[in-house]
Parts: structure tokens; C-alpha cells; sequence
């Protein structure tokens, strides 16, 4: 979890002594049905994000994986690292649109081990993906010494597209990995639904030694070859971004060919060895409509808690349940995205008549997203830009998140081209400073009770910007990001 230092938590007890009578000014309660999830731009001079991770070690890093091969920190504040954690570009091969470096996860144990695991693809005479092991410097947390890296499983990729790639610990403590289906179009292969073949599949190891071993509760754990007996589930198209949520149930974001786009659920209990989703018989929760397989009768497929479509062109961005104190508002409904219609998605799956999309947000081509240690969400734009994901009612219902400053004053639109509108409350503010990433101050204006101020932002470099408002020793800052 993220862990507050003592100095931050000093200052959020000062300033909530000197702002106790502001808050009841300029907190109001939201409207009823009104929207209280906020995307905040983060960070921003990242190169094509692929996915967001912590390292559990209570650093307070948010780790950004970068496609064409790095790995860059981002401090609790957004702050980009200047070098990075790990760059392996020498070995990746991005040059097909889905191939890169795909995947990253930390070992539960990484306080004390140093290990984390990260999935990519290359070509050396065959085109293949890679999972392989790297250790921390001991001298150095944030960097990666290259030489570190242990191969644990390696397999061949038959087209460009199609990678999977996304790790994720399960909470019985084994490695689970996505793989697609070895890509082209309606699986011709027919690769998902063959168990002797790593594509296609959700596989389960164990990396207490290395390479890794097999958990004796697989499904086919009593089989020859490494391949099937190292498969957990199967029958997916290319699962693009899989999360637990914190009672153990599995999430998975599966893009669909044309017609339609998937979001699988099993809770914990139902999480047993041996699923199949029913690619490439079943497209979503339909027969698919351009395969061509024929061993698709007397299969028991699980079918996907929400499916939509038809397409062509979309992209399901698998994401995470909102859990605990940072999205009350939220709780136990599921956020992820599509990627090419520029939105992103809250959905309830409760099973009752009001289950289905609640809620919609405008946010462009999201390729994934992440978690920090506290359990704040974020999410990518493979543009480069990092969104942290507020619900705005934590900040009156949640103690550390009591004097953020979202509710404080708005700025819209955010991200910004041509022009930004500031709305304060009245009397809170006397001074205003526009602030680049440096540290800078690009422009500063007194405030004269306005409630509204109208800024030309097409003069400043594109990118992150601050601004700040004063009021006597009190500042708040927000992000605006300008593209």
C-alpha cells in the first residue's frame, strides 16, 4: 500500500486546522445522479504506455512501462524519472503495432527478493514472446541491470498481433499470464482452443525456482509437455489487460474480432482450473460469425458478464474493480475502457436490472491501466499522457483525502487545446501562477473575486502545466494538460 511520510501527514493535519472553515465553504455536495469520477491528468513525456505497476514495497513508484522497451518512474506526484528503471530495447521488437514490451508485475515478495517479471516479444530466427526474470540493484532501487535477466518460458508467435502480454500474481501467489491467439483474424489456427498450443490461454506457474514449475492444481497438471500442463483457462483472442480484485475474483478485458467485445468475470469461488471463454467458437456471448471451427460442439464455454458491439474497429482496455476508501461511490463496480471509440466505461455486473454501463467517460485511445499501493487507479493514453482516476466524494469521506483540491477549483476542459476556464470559489484565492514542470513560473495575475478566469493556453510548450492559487501561505495546484 502507499505509504504517507510523516513530514506529508504533518502537513495535512496544519492544513486541515488552518482550512477547516473553508471546507464547509467550498465542499458542496454533488448533485444526485451526477458523475463523481474525475480523470486528472498525471503525468505526461512518456512514450506509448502499454502498462501501469507498483512495487508494493512502499516506495510510493508508479512503474510505466513504455512499448518500445523501458520501464520509466513516476514519483506520487507524477514526477518523471529522468532514467530509466529498465531499458531492454536492444532485445524487444515493436515494429508490428502490438508487439513491444508488453507486461510487467513485481514479485510479492520484491522487498525482499528484488525480482520482478516482465513479458515482451522479439525475433531472433522466429518470431516469439518472452517471459523472463530481472532483479533490482541492491545499491540502486530505481535502476535495472540488464545483465540480470533469467528466461523462464519463451514460445513462437505466428503473426505480429494478437501478443496478450499482461501478469498479474493471483492471490495464491502464482504467476498468471495472457497470452493471444497467435494473431491474423479469426484465429485460422484455431491455436485458443488447442491445448497443446500457449496461445490463446491464461497460464499459471510457479517462480519460486527457476525457470518456474507447475502448480499441481492445474487443470492439466498430469499431462506430458510443459505447454498444456502450464495452461489455467482458455479460449481467449487476445486478452488485453486482466486484474484480481481484492476478494480473489479474476477480471478480463478480451478484444473481440468484429462484431463483438468481451469483459469476462469469475469470482474467487468460481475461479476453478480448466475455463474456457469460448474463442474462437463463440465471439462474446455469440456464435462467431467468421470462424471456422468444427470442434466447437458438446464444449462447455463460460460466457462474458458484458459483451458489446458490433464493431468494426473497437478494442476492449481491460481494467480493475473499484474497491476501499478511495471509490466510495464506486464500490464494487468495474472500470475499463475502449480504446479506438475514446471512451472509457463503468460497469455494474451485479446481475440485477440496473446492471449494464452506468457510466461514460471521453478519454483518448486508453491502453491500459494501473494501481498504486495506496489503491488509486490510473489510466494510460498510448499517446503518452497518465490519468489518475478520482471519485470525487472520497474527499469528504476520506481522511488523507480530505483537503485534495479537486473540489477546491475547476479547470475545464482538461486536457486543454486553445483556451482553459478556471472556476474559484469566491474569496478563495488572490493570486494565480501558471508553473511548467521545471518549476518555472510562465505567467502570474492577482485575482480580484472572480468566479471565472478565461486563460489562452496556445502560448505555452504543450504538455504538463500547474496551476496555482494562493491565499495568504495557503496554495492549491492542479495538472492541465495542453496538447
Amino acid at each position: 500500500m502507499k505509504i504517507a511520510s510523516q513530514s506529508s501527514i504533518a502537513n495535512i493535519h496544519m492544513r486541515a486546522t488552518i482550512l477547516a472553515s473553508l471546507l464547509t465553504i467550498f465542499i458542496i455536495a454533488p448533485k444526485q445522479g451526477q458523475s463523481q469520477l474525475l480523470l486528472e491528468p498525471f503525468a505526461a513525456g512518456l512514450s506509448r504506455p502499454v502498462d501501469i505497476a507498483n512495487a508494493g514495497d512502499g516506495s510510493n513508484r508508479i512503474f510505466v512501462v513504455e512499448q518500445a522497451g523501458r520501464i520509466m518512474i513516476l514519483d506520487g506526484n507524477g514526477v518523471l524519472s529522468e532514467e530509466p528503471f529498465l531499458d531492454i530495447r536492444a532485445l524487444v521488437d515493436d515494429e508490428e503495432g502490438e508487439e513491444g514490451l508488453l507486461g510487467l508485475v513485481f514479485h510479492p515478495d520484491f522487498s525482499n527478493n528484488g525480482h520482478f517479471f516482465v513479458y515482451y516479444t522479439r525475433t531472433i530466427d522466429n518470431r516469439e514472446s518472452v517471459l523472463a526474470r530481472y532483479t533490482v540493484d541492491p545499491l540502486n532501487a530505481n535502476q535495472v541491470d540488464t545483465s540480470s535477466e533469467e528466461i523462464l518460458l519463451t514460445f513462437q508467435q505466428p503473426q505480429g498481433n494478437h501478443n496478450g502480454g499482461d501478469l498479474n500474481f493471483g492471490p495464491e501467489g502464482n504467476l498468471y499470464i495472457a497470452t493471444g491467439d497467435g494473431g491474423s483474424g479469426n484465429d485460422p489456427g484455431e491455436r485458443s482452443q488447442d491445448l497443446s498450443l500457449p496461445l490463446g490461454k491464461l497460464l499459471r506457474i510457479t517462480v519460486d525456482e527457476l525457470p518456474y514449475s507447475i502448480p499441481s492444481d492445474n487443470p492439466f497438471a498430469s499431462s506430458s509437455g510443459d505447454t498444456v500442463r502450464s495452461i489455467w483457462a482458455y479460449g481467449l483472442r487476445n486478452p488485453w489487460r486482466f486484474s484480481f480484485d481484492n476478494t480473489g475474483g479474476l477480471w478480463i478485458g478480451d478484444v473481440g474480432q468484429v462484431d463483438r467485445e468481451e469483459i469476462n468475470y469469475v469470482s474467487a469461488s468460481d475461479n476453478v482450473p480448466g475455463i474456457n471463454y469460448g474463442w474462437d467458437c463463440r465471439e462474446g456471448d455469440i456464435a462467431c460469425p467468421g470462424c471456422r471451427n468444427d470442434d466447437c460442439e458438446g464444449k462447455d464455454f463460460t460466457e462474458p458478464v458484458y459483451a458489446y458491439g458490433p464493431g468494426p474497429g473497437l478494442s476492449v482496455t481491460g481494467g480493475y474493480l473499484m474497491e476501499g476508501d478511495r471509490y466510495p461511490s464506486y464500490e464494487g463496480l468495474y472500470i475499463f475502457a475502449e480504446y479506438v471509440r475514446n471512451e472509457i466505461y463503468v460497469l455494474d455486473v451485479d446481475g440485477t436490472a440496473n446492471g449494464g454501463i452506468t457510466e461514460t467517460l471521453g478519454a483518448r485511445n486508453i491502453s491500459t491501466f494501473g494501481k498504486d499501493e495506496s489503491g488509486n487507479l490510473y489510466a494510460a493514453s498510448l499517446s503518452g499522457p497518465i490519468f489518475k482516476i478520482i471519485d470525487q466524494s472520497a474527499i469528504v469521506t476520506n481522511t488523507e483525502h480530505s483537503l485534495s483540491e479537486e473540489l477546491l477549483f475547476r479547470l475545464h476542459p482538461n486536457p486543454a487545446t486553445h483556451q482553459v476556464q478556471i472556476d474559484i470559489p469566491s474569496g478563495m484565492a488572490e493570486r494565480m501562477e501558471i508553473i511548467d514542470v521545471d518549476g518555472s513560473v510562465l505567467e502570474s495575475r492577482k485575482i480580484k473575486q472572480q468566479k471565472s478566469i478565461l486563460i489562452d493556453t496556445e502560448g505555452f510548450t504543450r504538455g504538463l502545466i500547474m496551476i496555482r492559487l494562493y491565499n495568504g501561505p495557503i496554495h492549491h495546484t492542479k495538472k492541465l494538460l495542453l496538447h
